[in-house]
């Protein structure tokens, strides 16, 4: 049967993020079980969410930075490499030097 080519798009994550959750109990259950009675401690929701978002940014920082500093030519004979294999009509118009530009 498959997967159903229509439906909810919430299905799959809540799917694999349930999985996940059973693999890690599974794995690890006894193990954090006997830290727990021991007397330790669960790390805090809020470390996970901020290491989360500062490495997002850290990524994103990388990302818009190296494509600020492509230079014009190089971005320019991309897109037209891109547009004459097919890559579709929305890479038509692209700006190099402040005017708008489209491939030969």
């Amino acid at each position: 049967m498959g997967i159903p080519l229509r439906g909810p798009n919430q299905a799959i994550p809540i799917d694999y993020t349930f999985g996940l959750f059973q693999a890690a109990k599974q794995t690890h259950g006894s193990i954090v079980a006997q830290h727990l009675s021991a007397g330790g401690r669960l790390g805090s929701w809020w470390a996970v969410v901020g290491i989360s978002l500062l490495f997002l940014a850290i990524v994103l920082a990388v990302l818009f930075g190296v494509i600020l500093l492509l230079p014009d030519e190089r971005t320019t004979s991309l897109a037209a490499t891109c547009q004459t294999r097919g890559a579709g009509p929305w890479l038509g118009r692209y700006r190099a030097g402040g005017r708008d530009v489209r491939p030969p």
